[in-house]
């Protein structure tokens, strides 16, 4: 058994996350299936939800910042979500989930599934974490693997901020079993800016093949200042099936993953029609 303390003050919660054996809930829809399965143990759950501080969406000339227990419907709802986020954020599990499900525990879930990790390699996002201290980092660096952060005891992810990017256009697609009810076997995003058919900047990264997502720049430095063609697509499509390394799960092979990774950039070519 467990006990569920939930503070108003973001230093109460940070003080009783120092102690032995704490963890930190928000949404709980993760969390709570660990705790079931017996992967997590915890003397004390902290529901940081009711810390004020740590929702909400607000825009600022150049930013973006969302709260980490900000819920996926509310970022959904809200007219200052960057649009790629708010696509990826679309296909999250149900209504209910998204209701629950807030963006912080879908960053520190770290899994290379993750919805929201896409975007926010793409938009590169950076972090605050609040402990003793707070200091901000680029998501691609508090991400280090499966499942694995570079939070420690009494750290928690408080807020994300999200550069404004003016003029671009994007892309998201997820190759998965039920659509948004599931864990995608692959998953891509791209932020592209245009003049005329010219592919004038292009930002692309693939979820759900490595262990966390990846960016792929080898692909960004190929198609950028470049038509859009069958030809360099293809060439593209060689250098991701190249950099990715998925695995094999219940869900699909690590070759699958890889072919249908190397397939997914010939999305770009319904922009050049």
């Amino acid at each position: 058994m467990f006990n569920v303390v939930a503070p108003e003050n973001l230093q109460i919660a940070i003080d009783i996350l120092s102690g032995e054996n704490t963890k930190v809930i928000a949404g709980g829809t993760d969390l709570m299936v660990r705790v079931r399965q017996g992967m997590f143990k915890p003397d004390v759950l902290v529901d940081i939800t009711r810390i004020r501080s740590l929702r909400g969406i607000k825009k600022t000339d150049d930013h973006i910042e969302i709260g980490a227990t900000t819920t996926h419907s509310d970022i959904l709802k809200n007219p200052d979500t960057p649009p790629l986020l708010k696509e990826a954020v679309s296909k999250i599990g149900s209504p209910q989930i998204r209701n629950l499900g807030t963006i912080g525990g879908n960053i520190v879930n770290a899994s290379p599934a993750g919805d929201t990790l896409v975007p926010l390699y793409l938009y590169e996002a950076t972090v605050e974490i609040t402990g003793k201290g707070t200091k901000e980092l680029p998501i691609e660096e508090f991400i280090k693997g499966p499942g694995k952060t570079v939070l420690k005891q009494g750290e928690i992810l408080s807020n994300i901020r999200i550069p404004i990017l003016k003029g671009y256009k994007h892309i998201f697609h997820k190759v998965g079993e039920r659509d948004a009810m599931a864990i995608s076997v692959a998953s891509m995003g791209i932020l592209y800016k245009t003049d005329g058919d010219i592919l004038q900047d292009i930002r692309v990264a693939f979820g759900s093949v490595y262990p966390t997502v990846i960016r792929i720049k080898e692909v960004e430095e190929l198609l950028r200042n470049q038509r859009i063609s069958k030809d360099i697509l293809i060439e593209a499509s060689k250098i991701i099936e190249k950099n990715v390394k998925p695995i094999s799960d219940v869900r699909a092979t690590a070759m699958y993953r890889k072919k249908v990774a190397g397939r997914l950039i010939f999305r770009l070519l319904e922009i050049s029609r």
